[in-house]
């Protein structure tokens, strides 16, 4: 998972991520090769996320990529029908079942 500091620099709009702000990171996975590697191993903000044009098919690769690589040990990214995007949590990538 990405690091986060306040102050960290959003990966989409490259604004500084600070401490009140909602934000949400994604792990480094290996051998990336994207128009969306920049997010991988970085932090962006929520409403950035939220509101981008590219969000779907970031979600959809992301979620490839986590069963590509890392099936059960990672969380995938939904994306909510109120645009939200969110984390998924599966109880077994967390010693749930």
């Amino acid at each position: 998972m990405a690091l986060f500091w306040p102050g960290t620099p959003c990966a989409l709009c490259h604004a500084p991520i600070e401490g009140g702000a909602e934000a949400i990171g994604f792990a480094a996975l290996p051998d990336v090769r994207s128009e969306f590697d920049h997010l991988y191993d970085a932090c962006v903000h929520r409403t950035c996320l939220n509101s981008w044009s590219r969000r779907a098919a970031f979600v959809e690769q992301h979620n490839d990529l986590i069963d590509a690589h890392a099936p059960g040990r990672l969380s995938k990214l939904a994306l909510k029908a109120d645009g939200n995007i969110v984390h998924e949590v599966d109880d077994w990538s967390y010693g749930g079942r």
